[in-house]
């Protein structure tokens, strides 16, 4: 389904810069225009919207005027917005974030930039590829040639997994991509996220045998390909995660 974007840029210029590096890189927007502050809270008082961007600066208004604005709209009380400033300081950062504006993007910037910060605002999945979360009683299945080898999966996130398992020679191959599989405990349906292919990250030795011989390492992977049902059961445990810890108001880790 296509995302709706409402731009609020009085500059003509400004204004079809922005709208033309969205159409560039984001292949399912549809953008429309609004050329100032009060053609932007008319649009808003009457339609919902995916995302709206706003510059800081409006004849009428500001950026932040518009946002307060929209948020008592029943239409887009709820609608991710993107600020565009030239401003960068710790105080504007500080104001910002005490008036609820999450999404900026600074000039100067490409269409890159853009993309990036829309995607964010529009996908909450998207903000969490780096995050990790640690599940007790997590498994990893890693092929090593013709085995299977079982590790701790100390961590996990979109991105790779840290898993704690007994040393093998295999394992310090780092060009070598392995086939993965993270199995969860049964609080989370006993669900298995299969042929994961990952690429060794970092390889530290934990402990030691009395030969001096690697005995417990710790093994981080990063993904480099994530087959669709796999990613759709990462994605579903980490949204029950973070809607658990967020009702119980305590981090991830």
């Amino acid at each position: 389904m296509p995302r709706t974007m409402l731009i609020v840029i009085e500059s003509e210029l400004l204004r079809k810069i922005v709208s033309s590096y969205a159409l560039a890189e984001l292949s399912d927007v549809i953008a429309e225009e609004a050329v100032s502050f009060r053609s932007g809270m008319e649009k808003l008082a009457i339609k919902q919207y995916d995302v709206v961007l706003a510059t800081a600066e409006l004849n009428e208004g500001s950026g932040r005027e518009l946002f307060e604005g929209m948020k008592l709209l029943e239409a887009n009380a709820t609608t991710p917005f993107v600020l565009i400033t030239s401003t960068h300081s710790p105080d504007e950062d500080r104001r910002l974030d005490e008036a609820g504006i999450d999404y900026r993007l600074r000039a100067p910037y490409t269409s890159v930039d853009l993309a990036r910060v829309v995607n964010e605002a529009t996908q909450p999945r998207a903000k969490r590829i780096h995050d990790r979360y640690a599940i007790p009683k997590t498994l990893a299945l890693i092929q090593v040639k013709d085995l299977s080898v079982t590790a701790n999966a100390i961590n996990f996130s979109r991105e790779g997994v840290l898993c704690e398992l007994t040393y093998r020679d295999d394992l310090a191959r780092p060009l070598r991509p392995n086939r993965l599989e993270i199995i969860f405990p049964e609080e989370y349906g006993g669900r298995r996220a299969e042929d994961l292919i990952g690429i060794v990250l970092r390889f530290e030795v934990m402990t030691w045998t009395a030969d001096h011989v690697p005995e417990f390492v710790r093994v981080a992977w990063r993904f480099i390909e994530i087959p669709d049902p796999a990613l759709e059961i990462l994605d579903d445990v980490l949204d029950r995660v973070d809607q658990e810890f967020s009702l119980a108001g305590e981090p991830k880790e």
